[in-house]
């Protein structure tokens, strides 16, 4: 595969499902396989790899409740816009 990016998330991303582990989304792109020899992948060479840290989700977990109220951003959007413009 070759790895087109890697998003670090906060640690409180998935408080509510009980866990506080700090997680990073990685994103990769299948190989294509190569026309002459179906069992074997082409050699495509590894890109620059783009790379984000996500600070807030856009809400706050209280309670075991995700609290939007507060106004925080969702880095996430950001992130992707700056992902598909290539920054």
């Amino acid at each position: 595969a070759i790895v087109k990016a890697v998003i670090s998330l906060p640690a409180d991303a998935f408080k509510l499902a009980g866990t506080g582990a700090k997680t990073s989304v990685l994103y990769l792109q299948k190989r294509r396989a190569n026309p002459d020899d179906p069992t074997r992948f082409l050699d495509e060479p590894q890109t620059d790899v783009f790379m984000a840290v996500a600070d807030t989700l856009g809400y706050e977990v209280k309670n075991n409740v995700e609290d939007y109220s507060k106004g925080l951003p969702n880095d996430l959007a950001v992130i992707a816009g700056a992902y598909v413009r290539g920054e």
